[in-house]
């Protein structure tokens, strides 16, 4: 019952059009880490590759689904770097000789095809429990060909299922088969949680010391949220590949603490309330005012990111409506692909642009339009409202059984009465 994890990196590229991650040597570092501790992560062997060759990316991983595990053994592949995704909706990992041909696109013959990893390498591993992480763009595009009928069913000791969770396999992505993932000058958002949530002990949502591939799942999802909430992790879980137990957590006063800290937190902020609680948890633990406050600040990090990029959005916003006082369709794509980069949702811009941009002038219309309905213009009879009644006087006569007047001054019959109101 070994554990076994290889963590490929691509930071740097031979073509000038794929643009280098800097980020990327921390990230499979940091996973390194806390794979190896043996308090926490418990691997047996955590290899790194980093910058490699499509083919040297291809030999490594079929020696580690195929030649290294046996049945009861946990292996983990961790990839990061750029992913591309085909008209056909297949995913490809961006190794560091891919190719960008004439037309723009991948010479898919230079990278790495994630479905013949899928097919050829894992679907034939002796490894019952298999876990796959990509942080990556177009990451979930790797789960559209997994089935649940993959998986074969095998007997499995009560006390290898004690140790090691459930049987299966599962994929976490960090963004959906058709986003972009986000990395910043410290590397990949989603990395950041992931390693965050084993080495701190916070994705053991149920205390119970281990930290399950759902679990460890769940907490970078929201962490990755609260800092980019259009970013949308995945788990693609085969039989009860979300129950692999993968890494263990020690019990400490800091780790209860932040929990604590976790439930304090109402609208991106801890509450006065809350700040009542934590003072006296921190005395009751024992930890000093620097401790306390680090863990705070380490839980309130996605929410300030979060308000970092709405202040940085509404800058831009104010820059273009200072040029332009009606923003130009050029302008208005620019400052979606600016919501796009920083991860914002329609929702969270859209009080900004209520509030920056006026609203269109209502245009009046000519007062007689807007003051007189047309049922308020009435045609009467003018005489009927000029001419008192004993003012006329005629003389009658019938003739041929009709009424002929005198002595009443011919006018027009009729005329138009405004009514205003």
């Amino acid at each position: 019952m070994a554990k076994y994890a290889l963590l490929i990196g691509v930071s740097e590229y031979q073509h000038n059009q794929l643009k280098p991650l800097p980020g990327v040597a921390k990230d499979i570092e940091a996973m390194q880490r806390v794979l190896l501790d043996s308090k926490i992560g418990g691997f047996d062997e955590v290899k790194l590759l980093t910058n490699p060759n499509s083919d040297v990316m291809l030999s490594e991983i079929e020696q580690l689904f195929m030649e290294k595990c046996q049945t009861d053994d946990i292996v983990l592949l961790y990839f990061c770097g750029h992913g591309y995704r085909d008209e056909d909706g297949n995913l490809f990992f961006v190794s560091h000789n891919t190719q960008i041909n004439p037309q723009g696109g991948l010479r898919i013959g230079t990278a790495v095809d994630a479905k013949f990893i899928h097919e050829r390498y894992m679907g034939r591993s002796k490894s019952k429990r298999q876990v796959l992480i990509l942080d990556c763009c177009f990451s979930g595009a790797f789960a559209s060909g997994m089935s649940a009928k993959e998986a074969v069913v095998v007997s499995i000791k009560k006390e290898i299922e004690a140790q090691l969770g459930g049987e299966g396999r599962a994929v976490l992505t960090s963004s959906t088969a058709t986003q972009v993932s986000f990395e910043d000058a410290g590397g990949g958002v989603y990395t950041r949680y992931l390693v965050e949530g084993i080495e701190k002990g916070a994705a053991d949502t149920n205390n119970d010391g281990v930290i399950t591939i759902d679990e460890l799942h769940e907490y970078a999802k929201r962490k990755v949220q609260e800092a980019k909430p259009a970013m949308k992790p995945e788990i693609y879980p085969v039989r009860e590949g979300y129950k692999i137990r993968l890494a263990n957590v020690p019990l400490s006063s800091e780790l209860e603490y932040r929990k604590e800290v976790e439930q304090c937190v109402i609208h991106g902020d801890i509450s006065e309330l809350g700040c009542i609680i934590l003072s006296h948890r921190q005395t009751e633990l024992g930890l000093t005012p620097e401790v306390a406050a680090a863990i705070e600040e380490e839980v309130l990090k996605p929410f300030r990111e979060f308000q970092q990029s709405l202040q940085r959005y509404e800058q831009a916003l104010t820059m273009a409506l200072k040029e332009e006082s009606v923003l130009s369709d050029v302008n208005r794509k620019l400052l979606k692909r600016l919501q796009q980069i920083l991860k914002l949702r329609d929702e969270h811009v859209a009080p900004i642009r209520d509030r920056l941009i006026p609203a269109p002038a209502i245009r009046r219309a000519p007062i007689h339009n807007r003051l007189i309905p047309a049922p308020a213009i009435r045609r009467t009879p003018i005489h009927n409202r000029l001419i008192p009644a004993p003012a006329i006087r005629a003389s009658a006569s019938i003739e041929s059984g009709s009424i002929r007047y005198s002595n009443v001054t011919p006018i027009d019959d009729y005329e138009f009465e405004v009514y205003s109101r």
